[in-house]
């Protein structure tokens, strides 16, 4: 029987040295598995390493904190096919008129934290895209250098939140670049009027289904000419023909539809003309939404600026080229449009 006994005990206290050895403090700093995202890793509070606030939403549109990106997606083989199309424009055009090349990064490559860009297992390098687009441009096409202006000036309000667009201080830099490439001298941007419009919530925050994280919502600042007198006659899809200012009172509309302060938002065709200068200037600028911000700085320096949106204008920009005897065509994309399919095959079909 006392055998019995002090087996029993000793089989007792074995199972209890095993359980302390194998269980894991209640407050241990070990971090929780998370399922495999793309995303950055979260582990447990502490005051080394505090737990990161992001989100997925829909596979491209990511939130860290309060700020949104959209992921890029590279696909070398379109983004070499957009360098030869303004390539071919530009030594057609090369007797003519002088075609320059702005790629536009987004956010996801100038704002996303560096840690961030480290954990995404599907981080994809836009800076080394870009450089390798100019590489590839004809020596009759200039490129538009903009990437270490945006990022020296990272800390600003280039770009939105809640939206994928870079604001009007972002633009005014990729301005900056563009007369540099041009070699004139960009005017400063303390010389323009500007106007704010509150209650902004962009494309971030609707395909997020209104996420409260994106709160509070933001202020759109948009700058005027400098020039007085600047007209802008819009086309719209169904070729109907309406005169806007070039920045729109958009305070009355709604929190999604506050970008259209630009230029008059996103239509086919449009030009602008500055009574001031007299020099019969031509400046084409072919774009998607990014763009909509520049003509308000390019204005300044024209006689005549024609618009195009590529998406939905029907024509040859080499031909509308010569018909307008243009002295500078600016082909500005962001990078998700240099490669996308779509983007670039409507390019395609408005150059051969």
């Amino acid at each position: 029987m006392m055998k019995a006994k002090s087996l029993l005990v000793f089989v007792l206290a074995c199972a209890l040295l095993v359980a302390g050895c194998s269980a894991v403090p209640p407050n241990s700093d070990m971090p929780e598995a998370v399922p495999s995202t793309g995303l950055p890793s979260t582990c447990t509070p502490s005051a080394a390493n505090p737990p990161m606030d992001y989100t997925l939403y829909g596979g491209d549109i990511l939130r860290v904190g309060s700020q949104g990106y959209e992921k890029c997606r590279i696909n070398a083989d379109t983004a070499q096919k957009y360098a030869g199309l303004i390539s071919d424009a530009a030594d057609a055009l090369a007797e003519e008129t002088q075609v320059y090349c702005l790629i536009i990064p987004t956010s996801y490559g100038i704002l996303l934290p560096d840690e961030v860009k480290a954990r995404l297992s599907d981080y994809e390098d836009t800076e080394a895209c870009i450089s390798e687009v100019y590489a590839a441009l004809s020596e009759n096409a200039k490129p538009v250098r903009v990437w270490d202006k945006l990022k020296a000036h990272s800390d600003e309000f280039i770009y939105f939140r809640t939206d994928l667009h870079w604001t009007a201080r972002g633009a005014y830099l990729g301005y900056e670049a563009f007369c540099n490439a041009k070699g004139i001298a960009p005017i400063p941007l303390e010389a323009h009027r500007s106007v704010n419009f509150e209650g902004f919530f962009g494309t971030f925050y609707s395909e997020s289904g209104g996420d409260e994280k994106f709160s509070p919502a933001e202020t759109i600042e948009a700058f005027y000419p400098v020039s007085d007198g600047v007209t802008l006659t819009v086309t719209d899809a169904d070729d109907n023909t309406t005169d806007c200012p070039i920045v729109a009172d958009v305070s009355e509309l709604h929190a999604l539809a506050k970008y259209r302060t630009f230029s008059g938002g996103n239509n086919p065709f449009s030009v602008v003309t500055n009574p001031n200068i007299t020099d019969d200037s031509v400046l084409i600028l072919v774009k998607e939404s990014f763009g909509n911000p520049l003509p308000a700085f390019l204005c300044d320096h024209y006689s005549t600026i024609y618009i195009i949106d590529y998406r939905s204008w029907y024509g040859n920009i080499i031909d509308f080229a010569r018909e307008v005897h243009a002295d500078d065509l600016l082909f500005a994309n962001n990078i998700n449009a240099v490669n996308s399919g779509g983007n670039v095959g409507f390019i395609a079909m408005k150059i051969k």
